[in-house]
Formats: structure tokens, C-alpha cells, sequence
């Protein structure tokens, strides 16, 4: 009986294997890339959809069928790859956006075309005051850390600059850190987190679409087409991990994000929604 049981698994297990087919396997690829980070588009208007892959080691490689067609270096890690249409013009060829760290690295034709930076994000005025007094010498490091260190632990969201000293724990390095940030201005920088694209005001393949970016500061940006400023900014109570678009910018959209306190957020028209799933 167990013989007979063993034989029939087996069976079934050749069959499920038979599902299926490896259209194109390559063991030396070396490709490493989170799911954000792949994506499909017909560059050239053709019909003949490549492969765009931004890769951990940043890098932006495009493969037609199974040969490296373009590689464009990173200069930071990707988080999300996306395609979108500037102009709408048809045969137009669509823009490929890259976001990474602060920035948004736009392509044409597969050339480096703009990059986008965040918006800058208001600074904590007790954090300046303390950065103020020490780079004029008049407060001690280790009572600026245990400051920063309770701004920090109360919730006030610091700069990296704040986090940077607070992680140092000898005090010439301290010092030496101290020195060569006196002449920089106190500035807060977020990163991006997820990116989409949304329609602007038609639906047809090939139609103008807009870039929605999510960043580590639990905003949601609406980019204009050609991706050189923001549109649109809606707060959240989180940080967006996951994002969904759906609709028309003129006519009606949504953006659904998944963020990280477990909690997905609606945004209608430019508006968070009352309705909160946990």
C-alpha cells in the first residue's frame, strides 16, 4: 500500500513539474533586484517589449530578448523602476524613471535625461539651536548628543546629520565630524520608498501619465509629467511601502498605500480618505 502511494506522489510530482517551462535560464547572470525594481516597456514604439532591470549593484540594464541591450550606472541603490509617457506624443518613446535615495534619475532613448531631488523637509528648531551652539563651541559634544539623543527619543524626527554624530562614539571623531559640518547649512533629507505612475487625463497605452512617489517621510508626491516638480503632496500618518494608483489625475484617481504601522491608506484626489484598513 505505501509502495503503491509512494508511486502515485511520485507521479503527480513529475507531472507538476512538467507545468512548468524555463523560457530563458541563465546561471551567471548575476542579477540581483527586488520585484519594484523589474519591469517591461516597449522603448522604441515597436511593439518589442524589453527587459529593464535595476539591479542591486546600480546598475540599470536593459535586455532585448536574452542580450544585454544597455547598462547605465546608479550613483545609489534603486528602490522602484517605472515607465511613464512625459508628453503623450505618439510614436513618442516613454521616459524610464529610477528612484533612489533622495533622487529620481529620469532616461530618454536610454541616455540620462533629469534628476529629480525631494523637496527639502523642515528642520526641528530645537535640533538647529543645538547644532548652532556647537559649531560656535559654546556647548559641550557629550550634552549636545544626550540632547539630540531625547529629541530623538520623543518622537521629533532629526536630520542625518543629528544621526550620524549621535552614532560616533569617540569624541575626536565627534570633533573632526563637528568641523567639517560648520560651513554646510542643517538640512533634512527623505528618501523614496515606492514609486508608480498615474494617468493624467486619458487611458489609452502610450497616454501623458504622472510620476507618484512615497517617500520615508509618509509623503505621497504627484510629479507633473515631465517629472521636474510636484504637483500634488499628501501626508500620512506612515511610511507608504506599498503603493497602487488607479484612475484619471484630471478626472478622478486613487492611490492606495500600504505603510508600515500595518495600515493601508486611500488618497482621493489629493486628499487622504476617512478610511483606514488595519
Amino acid at each position: 500500500m505505501e509502495e503503491a502511494l509512494a508511486a502515485h506522489n511520485e507521479r503527480e510530482e513529475k507531472k507538476s513539474k512538467k507545468v512548468w517551462l524555463h523560457a530563458w535560464h541563465d546561471p551567471v547572470a548575476g542579477l540581483k533586484a527586488f520585484t519594484p525594481c523589474v519591469r517591461l516597456a516597449d522603448l522604441s514604439g515597436d511593439g518589442d517589449h524589453k527587459l529593464l532591470v535595476a539591479s542591486a549593484d546600480k546598475k540599470l540594464k536593459i535586455y532585448k530578448g536574452t542580450n544585454l541591450l544597455s547598462e547605465n550606472v546608479l550613483l545609489e541603490s534603486p528602490v522602484a523602476i517605472c515607465v511613464f509617457y512625459p508628453d503623450g506624443k505618439k510614436p513618442a518613446p516613454p521616459s524610464v524613471a529610477v528612484a533612489a535615495g533622495a533622487y529620481v534619475f529620469i532616461y530618454r532613448n536610454l541616455r540620462p535625461y533629469y534628476k529629480f531631488t525631494l523637496p527639502l523637509l523642515q528642520v526641528n528648531e530645537r535640533e538647529a539651536e543645538i547644532w548652532a551652539d556647537l559649531c560656535s563651541h559654546g556647548k559641550p559634544i557629550d550634552e549636545a548628543k544626550e540632547e539630540l539623543s531625547t529629541l530623538r527619543d520623543s518622537g521629533s524626527a532629526i536630520c542625518s546629520r543629528s544621526q550620524d554624530l549621535l552614532a560616533m562614539e569617540e569624541v575626536a571623531d565627534a570633533k573632526a565630524f563637528i568641523e567639517e559640518m560648520k560651513s554646510k547649512p542643517l538640512v533634512r533629507q527623505t528618501v523614496v520608498t515606492c514609486m508608480e505612475a498615474l494617468n493624467k487625463d486619458m487611458e489609452d497605452d502610450g497616454a501623458t501619465s504622472m510620476l507618484v512617489l512615497g517617500t520615508e517621510a509618509g509623503q505621497v508626491h504627484i510629479l507633473e509629467p515631465s517629472g521636474t516638480r510636484v504637483n500634488v503632496s499628501v501626508q500620512l500618518p506612515s511610511t507608504p511601502a506599498f503603493m497602487a494608483v488607479t484612475g484619471l489625475f484630471t478626472v478622478e484617481y486613487r492611490i492606495v498605500c500600504a505603510c508600515r504601522d500595518g495600515h493601508v491608506y486611500s488618497i482621493k484626489n489629493g486628499e487622504q480618505t476617512g478610511a483606514v484598513i488595519e
